[in-house]
């Protein structure tokens, strides 16, 4: 014991390779992910109560870490998110939900005479959310306060927070997710984006012939390259397609669906074969066409895919591109060599942050967390990074300075930075957790459910009464409103479509800065 209280770095590291072990443990589909890092800090910090613990320097540079990546990822879909009525409507459920269980974690921490710090938390851990929680630890270490009872709720809280979400999900889908399914399918689309050939049989409903970038704005395919009067060809969007033409587009099932009713029949014949043209995959590395549209970028090939991460997607010309996306291109094979200088096609270039805008970004929102607020205090530390990142990640770059990073960066730099605070902050909470449950324990389980039902069930009927949502990116919603990565797994699990994904993504960004702003407000209140 006395070596962990004197080596801290053995020490920290320590907790992280144990919250690794905790974290994979899986029951059925639940695991605890990076929150095992929690629950190893305190299970470490109990066998010497306030012996080791961490400067406080380690959680407040994760904190800021952490929330600057998020604020990054998030800052379009925030603003995004209230550009469509249906997206104000998503946006203003999932405020409604998160709010209501905030009002229950209050009423119940007040009523049940609970610690107050500790039913705070309680909101953070029934609804699965480690920034709300920082929020909260910094608010208190602002005014010199214990910031272990948030820690202590939120570790109480955490486990049915995902298990009883996963419950909700199950009941109000079953026996009818298969009927939803279709329906979802039949209306919105989306899947797998696949590679067909046609023959070119249709005219346009004038009468003329088709035009490649009419063909996408009508269904989405993109039209990458035709067999004309014998010549294989690259197709751009401004080229027409005749009758006898073979092509071969690009999209999901649903938009080769439509396309045959615009296009043409289904070919066996397969231009792909020939050596003519050539594909290829590019890393987009060239921060000089980072976050252009793929309308405005002047090329001698066709952009058919951009994959990002895990997603990919058709190149519509409204896409922007982004560091590290990985764009599918086809050209004639002297070109390749012009196309890869265009692109970049550095993996290590791509993934690479750039320094110099991270720490600009950073030291813009420490200072913004300084300012004092009209009301009194200021947002501290992580609130102004979460801030700066938000409107950073919105603009995107700012003359030759890019604000974003490459999805693999920031997750990294994401990751690093959350298992840094949950590492001090468990060690910190590990002394109080074991008397917290021993005097509070069976009131603490039973208000973090509440907290967890009352937002899962204000979700399911607000999303089904109210909106009329579909079920398939309504069980995305709930996930996307927990902010909840497991329970997103599971949702893309029981429905077998990408639709929930759309839920997801349409507030989490929405959910996520929710919570976080209300995880200060409520803990204010309970002081």
């Amino acid at each position: 014991m006395s070596l962990l209280e004197s080596n801290k770095i053995l020490l920290l590291f320590l907790v992280i390779g144990l919250g690794h072990v905790i974290g994979s443990l899986r029951l059925g589909r639940f695991s605890f992910g990076v929150a095992g890092v929690l629950f190893s800090g305190i299970l470490i910090g109990g066998l010497a109560p306030g012996r080791l613990e961490l400067h406080p320097t380690v959680s407040t540079l994760g904190l800021v870490l952490f929330v600057y990546c998020i604020g990054l990822a998030t800052g379009p879909g925030v603003f995004e998110a209230f550009r469509t009525p249906r997206g104000l409507r998503l946006s203003a459920l999932t405020v409604l939900a998160v709010t209501g269980s905030a009002l229950v974690a209050l009423g119940i921490t007040r009523a049940a005479g609970l610690p107050r710090s500790e039913g705070a938390g309680l909101f953070c851990g029934g609804v699965t959310n480690t920034p709300a929680l920082a929020a909260q630890v910094e608010y208190l270490q602002q005014r010199r306060r214990d910031a272990s009872g948030p820690v202590v709720g939120y570790s109480v809280a955490y486990p049915f927070g995902v298990l009883g979400l996963f419950l909700v999900m199950h009941l109000f889908s079953r026996g009818r997710l298969g009927r939803e399914v279709e329906k979802w399918r039949q209306t919105c689309g989306g899947g797998k984006v696949l590679a067909r050939t046609y023959r070119v049989t249709r005219l346009k409903p004038n009468g003329n012939q088709l035009e490649a970038d009419w063909l996408q704005g009508e269904c989405g395919l993109v039209i990458s390259r035709r067999l004309h009067q014998g010549r294989l060809e690259r197709v751009g969007p401004e080229d027409v397609l005749s009758p006898g033409d073979i092509v071969v587009a690009v999209g999901t099932e649903d938009m080769h669906a439509r396309a045959q009713e615009l296009l043409g029949e289904p070919s066996s014949e397969h231009p792909e074969t020939n050596p003519a043209l050539s594909y290829r995959r590019f890393f987009v590395s060239n921060r000089a066409i980072v976050g252009l549209p793929l309308g405005e970028l002047v090329l001698d090939g066709t952009i058919t895919r951009v994959r990002r991460g895990d997603l990919e997607m058709t190149a519509d010309p409204g896409l922007a591109l982004a560091l590290g996306d990985v764009v599918r291109v086809v050209a004639q094979p002297d070109r390749l060599p012009e196309l890869e200088r265009f692109f970049g096609d550095s993996l290590e270039a791509a993934v690479h942050p750039d320094l110099l805008s991270v720490s600009v970004g950073m030291v813009a929102g420490v200072l913004l967390g300084s300012l004092p607020l009209p009301t009194g205090g200021s947002l501290g530390a992580a609130g102004g990074t979460l801030v700066a990142g938000l409107v950073l990640g919105r603009l995107g770059r700012t003359g030759n300075l890019i604000w974003t990073m490459s999805l693999e960066a920031n997750l990294t730099l994401r990751h690093v930075g959350l298992v840094l605070f949950l590492a001090t902050v468990g060690l910190t909470a590990g002394g109080q957790f074991v008397p917290a449950l021993k005097a509070h324990g069976p009131g603490l389980l039973l208000a973090g459910a509440a907290v967890t039902l009352s937002s899962a069930l204000l979700l399911v009927v607000g999303g089904r009464v109210w909106l009329g949502e579909n079920l398939v990116p309504l069980l995305g919603v709930m996930a996307g409103a927990h902010t909840q990565p497991a329970a997103l797994a599971y949702a893309r699990a029981l429905a077998g479509s990408d639709g929930v994904e759309v839920g997801y993504a349409s507030v989490f960004p929405v959910a996520m800065l929710t919570k976080i702003v209300l995880a200060t407000f409520l803990l204010g209140a309970l002081q």
